[in-house]
């Protein structure tokens, strides 16, 4: 059950945040077409290759060559820190403010005084917080789109468009849920959102060091962010089971923790 004046007043009160987010990412992946554009990808893929030593060569060959095409530079974008920033600071921020920043700001009693149930509110955040995920995943496929379109780039397929979309949104998501339940157990919406970026920012580091250093690959399995690549996604054209098992689950336990929390808290 979905409460529509709660719904109407989540959109008022993020409407400008969301319009910033997704027009931001939209940008950034509509620039990273312009600049693949420009470069002799082959001849960069080549000298960079070229720099490493025998061994990495050996090793890294292909899927250097692999990743120094349109598409691959593409991917790349997906996966930017820039872009990874703007889809977790939509998925930290309506994550937090929906039931500690409400706690905050003393809302909640108001809230609830209506005659509305926990779980048709819980439910409310949520189809919002994810529909916001969806809103800037839609702007940002469309900004790959229109740069592919305006500089002449190869066109993602239907079929890899809504996987890369789909893993983008999920792996988002999966920070939604964190944030969620940790924002179900708050009462102060900077601590939650504090925590929640913490964690995910050592996720991604988790990912980032495991990826470069290979004595330390025994970190990724521990990133959700290893779940989440683009280049793969754009090649296969749908969702690894593992991606949708783990992400999935950490959407579903992560939901269900804040709802039993919330379910019994004592509010404000």
């Amino acid at each position: 059950m979905i409460n529509v004046n709660l719904l109407r007043r989540l959109v008022r009160r993020n409407r400008f945040f969301l319009l910033v987010c997704g027009l931001s990412l939209a940008l950034f992946e509509m620039l990273v077409c312009a600049a693949v554009s420009t470069l002799n990808l082959q001849a960069v893929g080549a000298q960079i290759l070229a720099t490493l030593p025998p061994m990495m060569q050996a090793v890294m060959g292909q899927q250097m060559m692999a990743m120094f095409t349109p598409l691959g530079l593409i991917a790349f974008g997906w996966n930017h820190p820039i872009s990874i920033a703007i889809g977790a600071a939509v998925a930290l921020t309506t994550a937090s403010r929906a039931v500690a920043g409400e706690v905050e700001s003393g809302a909640i009693e108001l809230l609830l005084a209506q005659p509305m149930a926990r779980g048709t509110y819980l439910a409310t955040q949520l189809l919002f917080g994810f529909a916001a995920l969806g809103f800037v995943v839609a702007c940002g496929l469309a900004g790959s789109l229109a740069g592919e379109l305006v500089w002449g780039l190869p066109l993602f397929q239907p079929a890899a468009a809504l996987a890369l979309g789909a893993g983008f949104w999920l792996v988002n998501a999966a920070c939604f849920g964190f944030a969620f339940m940790l924002s179900a157990f708050g009462r102060e919406v900077g601590r939650v959102a504090g925590v929640a970026f913490i964690a995910v920012l050592a996720s991604y580091l988790l990912q980032a060091v495991g990826r470069f250093w290979s004595r330390a690959a025994f970190l990724l399995p521990w990133s959700i962010f290893e779940r989440y690549t683009p280049r793969t996604l754009l090649a296969l054209g749908r969702l690894p089971t593992d991606t949708l098992l783990v992400l999935g689950g950490i959407i579903v336990v992560s939901v269900t923790i804040a709802w039993l929390r919330f379910s019994r808290r004592d509010l404000p």
